[in-house]
């Protein structure tokens, strides 16, 4: 078994390098019950990656981003939280096809980061859902691993 806890320092070492990370926040990795998810650690470190880039591209200078891990009795969620514009109820699902980047976008990419997690996500046969924080603005992007999770 892979311990996401170190893939995800090693995501999370990558995309604090990502252009724009120095105005923004970047809090958490970790929560009450350390996770551990049985998987390819590469993968779990290239799907963080990807989640923490695009919130860092997103969010606007001063905003602020949250990383966190927690686990109940049924298995681990990762959620990235961030105070960007968010992802509009209609377009979330799109949101994984690749190359779509959105009807306004202004910022750099190819539009394969969250198709590339939703393939990750599948092959742990972890769910993603998108939703908008509680403080109305920003995005909420959770990946909720079972505890029956394993690479297919």
């Amino acid at each position: 078994p892979a311990a996401p806890p170190s893939a995800l320092d090693r995501g999370a070492g990558r995309a604090g390098a990502a252009p724009g990370a120095e105005s923004a926040v970047v809090r958490g990795l970790g929560g009450a019950t350390p996770a551990v998810v049985e998987g390819d650690p590469a993968s779990l470190g290239i799907l963080l990656s990807n989640l923490i880039d695009n919130a860092l591209r997103y969010t606007p200078r001063d905003g602020r981003i949250d990383v966190t891990v927690d686990r109940d009795a049924s298995g681990a969620t990762l959620s990235v939280a961030d105070t960007g514009p968010g992802i509009p109820p209609d377009a979330r699902e799109r949101v994984f096809d690749r190359f779509y980047r959105g009807e306004v976008n202004e910022e750099s990419g190819s539009g394969l980061g969250l198709s590339i997690v939703k393939r990750i996500a599948d092959a742990h046969r972890a769910t993603i859902t998108l939703d908008t924080p509680v403080e109305g603005s920003g995005l909420v992007v959770r990946v909720r691993f079972p505890d029956e999770a394993s690479v297919s």
